[in-house]
């Protein structure tokens, strides 16, 4: 965006011209609401004078992009820490994936329901299975021979 922004245009820049800029420069509407809604914590957090320079402009973009790739890693970081894998699936369940095929269970949630029979397999403790694909609840929930301790979907939770 900076570079679009030439220093000779730059005189006595706002947040009003910068919002004018994005309203100009971004015609998508869903796009250009999600920008515009992030401009004055970007403005409030890196601009620290009235009316910036362009190099001090740059040097806050910069120094924001620098921060979110902090923050991406930091969280990465945190996901990595507290996340609990689980052994591969071996079994291929094969009787099970026909039952969901001919259900109408869609790829990848066939996958996915039977990544999860096999966990409470492996478990003292059963799971529900939860999924808002009206398809897969439907699918899932009739086939008897799945260890889930209940079948979950979207009007559970209404």
């Amino acid at each position: 965006m900076a570079n679009d922004i030439k220093p000779e245009n730059f005189h006595n820049f706002k947040f009003n011209d910068l919002k004018r800029y994005v309203t100009r420069n971004y015609s998508d509407g869903k796009k250009q609401d999600q920008i515009l809604s992030s401009l004055k914590i970007f403005w409030d957090t890196y601009i620290n004078e009235r009316f910036p320079t362009y190099n001090s402009f740059n040097q806050a973009i910069q120094t924001c992009l620098d921060d979110l790739k902090n923050l991406v890693y930091s969280r990465k970081n945190q996901w990595e820490n507290n996340i609990l894998l689980t052994s591969k699936r071996v079994d291929k369940y094969l009787y099970l994936k026909k039952k969901l095929v001919s259900l109408n269970v869609h790829p990848p949630d066939d996958e996915i329901a039977l990544d999860a029979h096999d966990f409470n397999l492996r478990n003292d403790i059963l799971l529900d299975f939860i999924t808002f694909d009206g398809d897969c609840y439907e699918g899932v929930s009739k086939i008897k021979e799945f260890q889930f301790n209940k079948v979950k979907g979207k009007y559970d939770y209404l």
